[in-house]
């Protein structure tokens, strides 16, 4: 008969149940920083098509309304919640551009339906002023505060029968009240970017041209000579991107798209620019490729990218690791919740906290406290959302 084992001790009966309870606390505490790291939803639910933040921590909203030619305007502290319901007025075209000026006004241009339409919204008095209209009918164009005080309106473009995009700029400027014309860019374009440069130059990057081709096309507009001039091109065309200043004076342009046919395909690919050298360099790439995404810089010099759409390439395999990926969560194309990090030097992307839905065409903000607030995405409303980097 062989010998019965020797009877293990407590410490060792107990060694199974500690590792169990290690395993269980490090995913607890793996699940905390997972939470941590996403976006809060809060309880408010719109559809923001514009916002500007303002120097007191508020922030404007313009959202889509119940009716379809309804808009809602409010003000909102950094928690989403509202301050102040707006009365804004009946020609305030879907889509425009907000942006606050120095002496604490919102500039509110263009837009689908109301292109030509321009107002002033005093959040002291909680009162819009009609402004001049602008010279050209516009809407998915850019709007840039300069260094003066005037604000630089570029691009976008004109309604009709076909969405044509223009050349035509102006200048506002809120002393005066007046816009003034500029010469014409040196290229068409709408869905592009405008970046202020550090020294004071405005970098005007890619977007479509009237045939509804990508563009590779860049140009600078200098407010001291008001006149606008090209620079080297980019290596690839895109258009439904986003472009940001960096720390060290460097633009930054991410993903969009380029033409795949009559589809879009989205990119993953970055560029720097370096206004000292007029010279485009590789940047580091995204570990997804995104088009329609927001893109806004971090006070603490990071550049945030979020949300946005993903769509894999029919017939080809370039992509298949993401595609496992996705068929991994469920989604084989569609808005991403997804959001990345680049670090202030432009040397490499890490993982952001998860947006708590998919959001393609996300409209986010950042208030002057520095909280990141995401208000819409793409004409659905849906939960506004808070990250605290």
């Amino acid at each position: 008969m062989s010998a019965e084992p020797p009877p293990r001790s407590a410490l060792r009966r107990a060694l199974p149940w500690l590792a169990l309870a290690t395993i269980g606390a490090a995913s607890v505490a793996a699940a905390l920083v997972l939470i941590d790291r996403r976006f809060v939803a809060l309880e408010d639910r719109l559809d923001a098509s514009a916002t500007a933040p303002l120097p007191d921590g508020r922030v404007f909203v313009i959202a889509a309304g119940d009716g379809e030619d309804e808009l809602q305007a409010t003000l909102r502290d950094s928690h989403a919640r509202v301050l102040a319901e707006l009365a804004p007025p009946t020609t305030i075209g879907h889509r425009p551009t907000a942006t606050a000026l120095e002496d604490g006004r919102v500039l509110i241009v263009g837009g689908e339906g109301h292109s030509r339409s321009a107002w002033l919204f005093d959040p002291r008095t909680e009162a819009f002023d009609k402004a001049p209209r602008t010279g050209a009918a516009r809407t998915d164009h850019t709007a840039t505060l300069l260094e003066t005080g005037e604000v630089l309106v570029t691009g976008g473009a004109t309604p009709g029968v076909d969405w044509i995009a223009t050349d035509s700029a102006e200048l506002f400027d809120p002393t005066q009240n007046v816009w003034l014309p500029l010469p014409t860019m040196t290229q068409p374009r709408l869905f592009h970017t405008a970046t202020h440069l550090a020294d004071g130059r405005v970098l005007i990057i890619g977007g479509l041209e009237p045939g509804n081709d990508m563009l590779t096309a860049a140009e600078v507009f200098d407010p001291t000579t008001r006149t606008f001039a090209p620079t080297a091109p980019m290596t690839s065309k895109r258009s439904f991107h986003g472009s940001a200043l960096l720390p060290d004076g460097r633009v930054i342009v991410v993903g969009g798209a380029v033409a795949l046919g009559t589809a879009r395909q989205p990119l993953g690919t970055t560029e720097l620019y370096d206004p000292t050298r007029d010279a485009w360099t590789p940047g580091p790439d995204l570990d997804t490729p995104r088009q329609s995404f927001a893109t806004i810089p971090l006070p603490d010099g990071r550049v945030m990218v979020a949300g946005g759409w993903w769509r894999p390439i029919r017939g080809g395999w370039s992509y298949y690791p993401i595609r496992a990926r996705e068929l991994l969560f469920g989604t084989l194309a569609g808005p991403l919740d997804s959001t990345e990090l680049l670090d202030p030097d432009g040397d490499g992307w890490a993982p952001g906290p998860r947006l708590q839905r998919p959001r393609m065409a996300p409209v986010l903000t950042v208030t002057s406290d520095g909280v990141v607030l995401v208000l819409g995405a793409d004409g659905e409303p849906g939960t506004a959302e808070r990250w605290v980097p």
